[in-house]
């Protein structure tokens, strides 16, 4: 039965994402920019080096609300870095 909420999906291209639970983490990792590209120490991007998850440095700063808080900043963040490196915008 399809989902009511989105109506079908009929056009390629179809990606798809594994979403699987895991234990808690800190959300303490790597800076980054509005890319997901990772920062130096003087705060400069570093060339082809992206991350995003709990790889990345959340705005929660080092707390974890509950599961599934990096989740969506995670797929967004992502998203973003496969476009920045494809040379598209967001």
């Amino acid at each position: 039965m399809p989902n009511p909420c989105i109506g079908a999906l009929t056009t390629p291209p179809f990606h798809a994402v594994a979403v699987w639970p895991a234990e808690i983490a800190v959300s303490t990792g790597l800076l980054t920019d509005a890319d997901a590209r990772v920062l130096d120490t003087e705060g400069r991007p570093i060339a082809g080096l992206y991350a995003c998850g709990n790889d990345m440095a959340s705005i929660m700063e080092g707390a974890y609300p509950g599961p599934g808080t990096t989740l969506g900043p995670a797929t967004v963040f992502a998203y973003r870095a496969v476009m920045h490196a494809c040379g598209k915008p967001p």
